[in-house]
């Protein structure tokens, strides 16, 4: 079905037909323009239901909810509170920098990876002491850096969780150790990790298996170890984060990536994690997929140009557009059109925009991708006199 979207697209390119000409672009608010995917799936029965307090499974790169269960009340969620800490802190820290522990640090309860005070250690370090060891004195430590203490750096993990569009999130420590007033929901929770993951830094921390860092006092290193069992026992893998304590029950955040695809799972207080993730995981990819619809230099389309050294303009797609949907969704719902302003004068400057190609599914526009122009035409050069080059000009304009 890809090839059958390719070649309608070679054959809206090949074609100029009064539908397409004359034209203009569109007027309409500019929708997402980059690398962006549309969901038109429809919704999947029969997702097998997790022993959690709390789920949720999602499509990554478009948000679109696959399964939900309690997904949104607020419940504790230990350790995976840690995304929000490493998200802060890859915003304001550079990894490179070196940090002086304070005692402050020093013996938090729980995972440790036993930092001494006044120790010296890259933020780097203990960000993989964050997201691999689940380290709650790597938290705190990251905390007091970036904000100068705990309560001072919980207003900015509070602040970040309004800008994600969170309403039921509560956040007073950065490691996640039991508070009544420290919660979120399986599907804001999904929200943070979404966000997580779009951070190159962080994506490549919890993918890792494993970190040694240089102990920079002592002639020895730290090894690390990432606790996430489903990076070495299911395809694809893509790490996040584990949490427990004995009042939230076992808490997990995980994601994988098949065939252009990325889902995300959460679930609350679950008795089983691993498995309810490989199933709920398996469930994604099995009822849904991507296709990519349009590629940046996918689309080649020549539109005539008058007065230049060219008689055409090569135009291409500037953008990526790809579509979110179910293995039943009829693919021949999604249609093509293209937008060209018209006519086109020489010069022609090399990436210039010169229109759009729309979208279409059941006649609405979803996405665009901009045209540019894919070389420069030069003014051709002539001695004909004003009143030739006018007729000239309408034989063109006519043709």
């Amino acid at each position: 079905m890809h090839k059958q979207i390719i070649a309608l697209l070679v054959a809206i390119s090949t074609s100029i037909s009064a539908s397409v000409f004359p034209s203009t672009v569109s007027n309409d608010p500019p929708l997402p323009r980059g690398d962006i995917t549309v969901s038109l799936a429809n919704t999947v029965e029969g997702c097998p239901e997790p022993n959690a307090a709390a789920a949720y499974l999602c499509h990554y790169e478009s948000g679109t909810e696959l399964y939900a269960k309690n997904a949104d009340a607020p419940l504790p969620m230990a350790s995976t509170t840690k995304l929000m800490t490493a998200l802060i802190v890859s915003e304001l820290l550079p990894f490179n920098k070196v940090v002086t522990v304070d005692r402050r640090s020093v013996g938090i309860e729980g995972s440790s990876i036993y930092l001494y005070d006044g120790e010296k250690i890259t933020v780097e370090a203990l960000m993989y002491g964050l997201l691999l060891e689940s380290a709650n004195d790597a938290a705190t430590a990251l905390a007091i850096e970036c904000a100068g203490s705990i309560e001072d750096f919980c207003v900015l993990m509070n602040r970040k969780s309004k800008e994600l569009g969170l309403k039921s999130t509560n956040f007073t420590n950065p490691h996640g150790l039991d508070d009544d007033e420290h919660y979120t929901t399986a599907r804001e929770l999904s929200k943070i990790a979404a966000a997580a993951l779009y951070d190159p830094q962080i994506a490549k921390i919890v993918a890792s298996r494993s970190y040694k860092a240089p102990v920079m006092d002592k002639s020895t290193y730290r090894y690390m170890t990432n606790h996430n069992r489903l990076l070495s026992t299911y395809d694809g893998a893509v790490g996040m984060k584990t949490g427990f304590t004995k009042r939230t029950g076992r808490c997990l955040v995980s994601a994988a990536s098949r065939n252009g695809m990325t889902l995300i799972a959460v679930t609350l207080n679950a008795t089983d994690d691993w498995n309810a993730h490989r199933n709920m995981l398996d469930f994604g990819f099995s009822n849904y997929r991507v296709i990519k619809l349009i590629k940046p230099l996918d689309f080649d389309f020549p539109v005539d140009c008058i007065g230049g050294d060219a008689p055409t303009a090569e135009l291409y797609s500037a953008d990526s557009i790809s579509v979110f949907i179910d293995q039943n969704f009829d693919t021949e719902k999604i249609k093509f059109e293209v937008r060209v302003n018209r006519p086109i004068f020489a010069p022609v400057e090399k990436d210039k925009i010169m229109g759009d190609v729309l979208v279409l599914y059941e006649k609405n526009q979803v996405a665009s991708s901009t045209l540019r122009a894919k070389y420069n035409i030069e003014q051709r050069k002539d001695n004909r006199s004003f009143t030739e080059k006018i007729k000239d000009f309408f034989k063109e304009l006519i043709s």
